[in-house]
């Protein structure tokens, strides 16, 4: 009985290379090569692979030297035991690709979740002052995550001790965030001593620290 053998490939690569717009040919083309190099054969004969694909050397050719231009392919070299040059077929540009996919996907989820976030301080701030905000209102709460980089967690504490102190105004709220990220107060802890000063030197009510009634 012949000996079965099998190609590893990572499951990150089927699952994403049409996002790459790698199209189905040049998906097989890549997967022969990592089958040829899993057998020992590091940069196996074009004939060969046009057998199995049933394609033409020339249009074999033409897909490599596509999948190097697009930065999918390489054809780096080494020097083995006897001291000579061996070029193989590297799938490690393709990976570098897959890579900067993910830390694209990453970085969008992130950006998905920070807008959910700051949509729900929105949302919390209209709730306290029973009305639709104003287009100025909108424009004041934007300019605090988008020019002065507000977390909406530290926004929200804000609007926590404008909710306790009855004082439903944003210049209020505004005060306070601009009082914290002075003192570097990143999420208002420790603001009972600080709150008090401040009101004392802005006339301000003092803003008591405590536990936010869940709605």
């Amino acid at each position: 009985m012949q000996r079965e053998y099998y190609t590893v490939l990572r499951n990150r690569v089927l699952e994403s290379y049409h996002r790459l717009n790698i199209s189905n040919e040049e998906m097989m083309l890549l997967i022969h090569f990592l089958t040829f190099q899993q057998a020992g054969e590091d940069f196996p004969a074009i004939s060969l692979i046009g057998q199995r694909m049933n394609l033409e050397d020339q249009q074999l050719y033409n897909m490599i030297q596509s999948l190097i231009e697009r930065g999918f392919l390489s054809i780096p070299f080494y020097k083995n035991d006897e001291g000579k040059l061996v070029e193989y077929y590297s799938l490690d540009p393709l990976y570098q690709k897959l890579t900067q996919l993910d830390e694209e996907d990453e970085s969008h989820r992130f950006k998905q979740a920070k807008a959910t976030k700051e949509g729900e301080v929105f949302d919390m701030i209209q709730v306290e002052f029973g009305r639709q905000l104003s287009p100025i209102e909108y424009q004041k709460i934007g300019d605090w995550f988008q020019k002065d980089g507000y977390d909406p967690e530290v926004v929200k504490e804000a609007l926590k001790e404008m909710v306790l102190n009855n004082v439903y105004s944003l210049n209020y709220m505004d005060r306070i965030l601009l009082n914290w990220s002075k003192r570097k107060q990143a999420r208002g802890k420790d603001s009972t001593n600080f709150n008090k000063q401040n009101a004392q030197e802005q006339n301000l009510p003092p803003v008591p620290v405590t536990k936010w009634l869940n709605k």
